[in-house]
């Protein structure tokens, strides 16, 4: 009588059995560790708002504190691409979370706005490390395009909380926003300090970065993408409230029902993962993303308005997802996963200061145009590097 496991050598593996297994634990480190690595530039609306009408900051102030403090996120989580392929990613996620909480607690107690940006530089910074060792992580999963998806599901909607708890419990305070912060960054340590290991027993050592020209593209395409997304995001209230004529919890509400609509996002890359291929949805979603963005600021009547930020947060949380994936699949050992999820932390940082200036001197037609062509460039990057990915099949770098 044959053996029926003769046929599939990982049947009787070990190795290959735990890195097909996606605990709960795992599950959880990883959703921890990109709500805290992405903490900054989710809760930018927030901030910005609590600086500038709480603390009198101007918004030029203002925007240059929180650009700066996603600068340091995304420099931490390149600088730390390489180290995040060592053991020991758990023990790193800590101490990037509690530099997040410790910064986020020096900002609230800051006697003026050097010490204020400086502290909350320290807690972006804090932000990319834990950042750098969560998106490595995903390679060790044994399927980085179902953890990526779910970890972005879980992490969406614990930010559309946040985002409507937040303005509610600290009732526009800063120094007390910054505290809810700082117990954000204390309460993730727990969870992200289990963040799986590269183990050179599962890969082999870890070799040159794979796939140069594939991951460069990538990264430019990501960059180029979310830095329009992000300055959409930076002034969509601004828009809402002074372009549309909403109040500001009817602005709350429509930013928060984004953020429903980026679960739903999520959860499509979760359903579709690879069956297409990773070039259609990709180009696609760019597609989408790109008209949503040009509607936002030419139909500013309320329904328009409303549809537009949903269509756009649903396509730009799927496309996290799928590009983030994508960098998961370039290299076992997580270090392009981490240098492309540092790529999401600079976009975000060249977002609002390169919004703010085209809509200031050009106006709207000006931003149509620039959201218009920085839309084809993202589609002539990232479109090519996805049929050339797709085209290598599953991971052997």
């Amino acid at each position: 009588m044959s053996d029926p496991d003769a046929s599939d050598p990982d049947a009787s593996d070990p190795v290959s059995q735990r890195r097909s297994h996606l605990g709960t634990g795992t599950i959880a480190a990883l959703s921890a560790g990109l709500t805290i690595g992405y903490l900054a530039g989710n809760m930018l609306p927030e901030v910005v708002d609590a600086l500038v009408d709480d603390l009198g900051l101007t918004p030029s102030v203002a925007g240059g504190i929180t650009t700066a403090a996603l600068v340091a996120t995304a420099v931490a989580g390149t600088t730390y691409a390489h180290r995040a392929t060592r053991s020991g990613r758990g023990r790193s996620a800590v101490v990037g979370a509690g530099l997040v909480a410790v910064g986020y607690a020096a900002a609230a107690l800051a006697p003026g706005t050097a010490a204020l940006g400086v502290s909350l530089v320290v807690a972006g910074f804090g932000g990319g490390i834990v950042l750098a060792n969560t998106t490595a992580a995903t390679t060790a999963t044994g399927d980085p395009d179902k953890a990526v998806g779910t970890a972005v599901l879980i992490s969406t909607l614990v930010g559309a909380v946040m985002l409507l708890a937040l303005p509610i419990l600290t009732g526009g305070n800063a120094a007390t926003l910054m505290l809810a912060l700082m117990v954000t960054g204390l309460a993730v340590i727990p969870l992200v300090r289990r963040l799986p290991d590269h183990s050179v027993e599962d890969h082999g050592p870890v070799g040159p970065l794979p796939h140069r020209g594939i991951g460069a593209a990538i990264f430019a395409g990501v960059l180029l993408l979310y830095a329009t997304d992000n300055g959409m995001w930076a002034y969509l209230g601004t828009i809402g409230t002074e372009v549309v004529g909403l109040s500001g919890n009817a602005v709350g509400l429509v930013l928060a029902l984004g953020y429903v609509a980026g679960f739903l996002g999520a959860l499509l890359q979760v359903v579709v993962g690879k069956r297409w291929g990773r070039f259609g949805p990709i180009v696609v979603l760019v597609i989408v993303a790109t008209v949503a963005k040009v509607a936002i600021v030419m139909l500013p009547f309320t329904p328009a308005f409303g549809t537009s930020q949903l269509v756009w947060s649903f396509a730009h949380s799927a496309l996290f997802a799928f590009l983030l994936a994508c960098g998961a699949a370039l290299d076992h050992a997580g270090r392009w996963a981490a240098i492309i999820g540092a790529a999401f932390a600079f976009g975000s940082a060249l977002g609002p200061v390169m919004t703010g200036v085209i809509g200031t001197r050009g106006g709207v037609a000006t931003f149509v145009i620039v959201t218009l062509v920085c839309g084809a460039g993202v589609l002539l990057l990232l479109g090519p590097a996805s049929v050339r990915l797709d085209r290598i099949g599953p991971r052997s770098a």
